[in-house]
Formats: C-alpha cells, structure tokens, sequence
C-alpha cells in the first residue's frame, strides 16, 4: 500500500484522463516489446540453437499455446488488452523471406493425452530446418484458484511426449514456456 500511495493511486487525480488516445500506441507496443524481450528466460541453449537464423527452408510450429494470443489476467483482474499476437503469428511475421513456417496441431489443451498426432509432427519436424513448440500452461491449467495439486511443476505428460518426439528428429528444436501464474 505504501508504494501505492507514494506513486498516487489513491489520490483524486485521473492520471489517465486527457491520455486515453495514447494508450496502445506504437510507442507503448514498442515499450512492452522491449519489456518482453528483457523479461525472458534462456534456460538452456545447447549446440548453440539460437539465435535461429537461416534464409530459407521449413520452420515446424506446433504445441497447443502457439496458436492463442496469452493476454494475462485470468481471474479477477479483468485486463483487458487492446490487441494481442499469437506465438504463431508473431513467428510468422518475423520469419525473414523463403521460410516456410509450417503449423501442426498438438497437445490441443495441454491435459492429459488427447490424441496426440505426435506421428504428424515428428514426421514434419524430421523434414524442417528447425521446429519450434510452444508449449506450457493453459487457463485451464494455470490461475486464480487453479493452483496445482501437491505443487507439481512438471510439463503434462502429452507435451513431455512431444518433446521427446521432436528432439528425436530434429537437432534443432526450441521449447518455448509460457506459464507464469501467481
């Protein structure tokens, strides 16, 4: 509360009035961009996988969080964004020109296995250049009173799988984690 009120909340003021139009703006993007972009964690790069570069060929997208754009604030704290990008899109649009990103459905909500096409990944990962999953933690697995039994941190075992799968036949493959509730 402190913090709070040293830095005005509580006061009458509407720091925001007479700046709406600024919200969202390209300069806010930007600086949430970047906050991104510092905020995320390398845990392992083994062969020195990334940087990611190459100038053409087959990039595999797959895992149930590639698709859905993660805005935050399950639970009781409403944000509401004014626009969000899917890992898939934002892969997407940063791929350089003559690469060809592939998406393959799986794990489609991170529960226990659904009929797992890991057959079709692996297939298409074993002829790309690189296969990137974007896997982790769904809304229906993660936040506000979906706290994990026992404190289990541990991947579902579909998305375990699927890992396994891909690394097997593709040396290049990135996990991406997205999770993070409190």
């Amino acid at each position: 509360l402190r913090v709070k009120v040293k830095t005005g909340l509580f006061d009458d003021s509407r720091p925001v009035e007479g700046h709406v139009d600024e919200l969202g703006s390209p300069a806010h993007r930007a600086l949430a961009r970047e906050a991104v972009r510092k905020s995320l964690v390398l845990l392992k790069n083994e062969n020195r996988t990334l940087p990611l570069t190459f100038d053409g060929g087959t990039l595999l997208v797959s895992g149930f969080n590639a698709p859905t754009p993660r805005k935050g604030g399950g639970g009781s704290s409403e944000v509401r964004v004014f626009s969000a990008t899917s890992p898939l899109d934002g892969i997407r649009l940063a791929a350089p020109a003559g690469v060809d990103v592939e998406y393959v459905p799986c794990c489609d909500s991170g529960a226990e296995s659904r009929g797992v096409q890991l057959g079709q990944v692996a297939e298409v990962a074993g002829r790309s250049d690189a296969a990137v999953l974007v896997l982790g933690l769904s809304m229906d697995l993660e936040g506000e009173g979906l706290d994990r039994v026992g404190n289990d941190l541990r991947l579902p075992p579909d998305q375990v799988e699927l890992i396994e799968a891909v690394a097997a036949v593709q040396p290049r493959t990135i996990v991406i984690l997205i999770a993070g509730s409190a």
